[in-house]
C-alpha cells in the first residue's frame, strides 16, 4: 500500500506491517497527488512549490527492500529507490499539479493537470 503522510510517501506492507518512507523534496510545501503505473514499478509524486513539481521514482527496489527487512520502520536509503526524473512547469503560474496519471499503454507518457490560474492538462514524455 502506498499513501502520502505529511510531507512523505509511505510504503506499507500489509503482510508484515513494515513501512518505508520517501521524504518530499526540500523546499516544497507538501504532496498534492501521487499515482503508480499499472506494473507498479513507477511512482509519480506531485508537490506544491513556487512552480508545480512532479518526481518519478522507480519503486521496484523499495518493494523488495520492504520484503527483506520485515518488521522495521525506517526511511528508505538512497540506494533503495531511484528518482528517475523531476518535471517542472517553468512557463506556468501554477504552483501545484492537481492530478497525475501514467498512460496505460506507455509508461513513458505522463498526464498532469496543473492548478490555477491556468488549469492546463499536459502530456509529458518524461524519459526525455
Amino acid at each position: 500500500m502506498v499513501y502520502p503522510c505529511g510531507h512523505n510517501v509511505v510504503f506499507y506492507s500489509i503482510a508484515d506491517k513494515s513501512q518505508r518512507f520517501i521524504p518530499g523534496i526540500e523546499g516544497t510545501e507538501g504532496i498534492t497527488c501521487l499515482n503508480m503505473n499499472q506494473s507498479r514499478r513507477l511512482l509519480a509524486v506531485c508537490e506544491t512549490a513556487t512552480q508545480a513539481v512532479c518526481s518519478i521514482y522507480q519503486v521496484t527496489k523499495i518493494v523488495e527492500s520492504i520484503k527483506e527487512k520485515k518488521g522495521h520502520q525506517a526511511q528508505v536509503d538512497a540506494s533503495v529507490f531511484k528518482k528517475r526524473k523531476v518535471i517542472m512547469m517553468p512557463d506556468s503560474e501554477a504552483t501545484a499539479f492537481l492530478s497525475v496519471e501514467f498512460c496505460p499503454q506507455n509508461d513513458k507518457i505522463l498526464a498532469t493537470l496543473s492548478g490555477g490560474p491556468d488549469f492546463k492538462v499536459n502530456l509529458w514524455q518524461w524519459d526525455k
